[in-house]
């Protein structure tokens, strides 16, 4: 039997896996990524990480807009190394914007929002669960919290993720996302927790002016009970097992779509893949190692 490789497994790269396995293995198994730029293309993924840092911040009691100060000096140094005398202007709308957004969703989460019985009890929470071999690999399967809390009413937990919306209409998307429910099968079988809501905390991505029209935060809820629980358990061993399948007999197909002008750093090599040029010596030029995390 040959020895076996620990492949991790992020709860974002099995949904990347599904939308398309030759991202994923650029991006996620091979944690490729584009060195930073002076202009802002992937602006709207660049303010959700943003805000998301500021929460984090604010949910473990720091400056809330230390990570707006911080990102402002690396896009003026990432100018500067550019030639570039001022920061780009759709950054310093981001900027703004992720400023408005947070001062708005901490003075709704302490007035209309607030929930005293809800009690925060984890932040960025680091979970791992060995889920076995699959092929000539032992799987780790590894996710990221943004906040898990405790209903005192019931004793239950809530997993809640954030999300910057353009607008609440979420569709049944969030219904069937296996994501919350799998956050909850991995808490139970790692810390003992019972999670009966799946939450995701939702922020509007407008700066709240005279003509934009409230709610500006909303929250949406999804009762949990065991069985859907398992089911996300099976769905997680079926992808992790393609994925290694993939992995090994080196089936790593794209899935073009229009989203991938915005959303997907492997664009610039993907074709090349497929139409006899060099795509490792483009990987070499264009790309840089991304830090694990």
């Amino acid at each position: 039997m040959p020895e076996s490789e620990t492949l991790y497994v992020r709860q974002s790269a099995l949904k990347k896996f599904k939308r398309c396995r030759r991202s994923w293995w650029l991006l996620y198994h091979r944690e490729l990524t584009l060195p930073p730029s002076p202009t802002p293309e992937k602006g709207q993924r660049q303010l959700g990480t943003l805000v998301h840092k500021c929460l984090e911040n604010w949910n473990t009691g720091e400056d809330p807009y230390a990570p707006i100060a911080e990102f402002e000096r690396d896009l003026a140094e990432t100018a500067a190394v550019f030639g570039e005398t001022d920061i780009h202007p759709d950054h310093v709308k981001n900027l703004s914007l992720a400023r408005l957004m947070v001062e708005g969703y901490i003075e709704w989460e302490e007035t209309d929002g607030a929930r005293p019985h809800e009690e925060v009890v984890a932040v960025e929470k680091q979970i791992e669960l060995p889920l076995g071999r699959f092929g000539d690999h032992d799987v780790v399967l590894t996710g990221r919290i943004d906040r898990v809390l405790l209903d005192t009413f019931s004793g239950d937990h809530i997993v809640d993720d954030y999300k910057t919306v353009a607008n609440f209409d979420k569709g049944q998307e969030f219904w069937i996302d296996d994501q919350l429910l799998t956050y909850a099968w991995m808490l139970r079988e790692t810390d003992g927790l019972t999670v009966r809501t799946g939450r995701h905390t939702m922020l509007r991505k407008v700066g709240r002016s005279a003509r934009a029209k409230p709610p500006f935060y909303a929250r949406e809820d999804v009762y949990i009970n065991d069985a859907m629980i398992e089911a996300a358990a099976a769905h997680t061993h079926d992808i992790v097992r393609d994925m290694v399948t993939a992995l090994e007999n080196e089936s790593l197909y794209p899935n073009p779509t229009r989203d991938c002008s915005w959303d997907c750093d492997a664009l610039p090599v993907c074709s090349m893949f497929d139409d006899g040029s060099d795509a490792e010596a483009m990987i070499q030029q264009v790309y840089v190692r991304r830090e694990s995390k």
